[in-house]
């Protein structure tokens, strides 16, 4: 599962209260101006059972912006 696909399921509003950040801040993940950080990431990776691995993320990520 990607992290774009989890938030889309989740909810943006209910991702920005899982993982204790601003909607704004879900939003550039899901347009990939921004990577979640790394406590973040690691919050995610527990919150879908290992389902979004940091490698997509961080691969996603990367991908989009080189």
């Amino acid at each position: 599962m990607t992290l774009n696909n989890w938030i889309k399921t989740t909810g943006h509003k209910k991702v920005a209260q899982l993982v204790n950040v601003e909607p704004s801040t879900v939003s550039a993940w899901c347009t990939l101006r921004a990577c979640p950080r790394p406590h973040v990431m690691q919050k995610i990776n527990k919150l879908t059972k290992n389902k979004v691995s940091y490698k997509d993320m961080i691969e996603t990520y990367t991908k989009a912006n080189n």
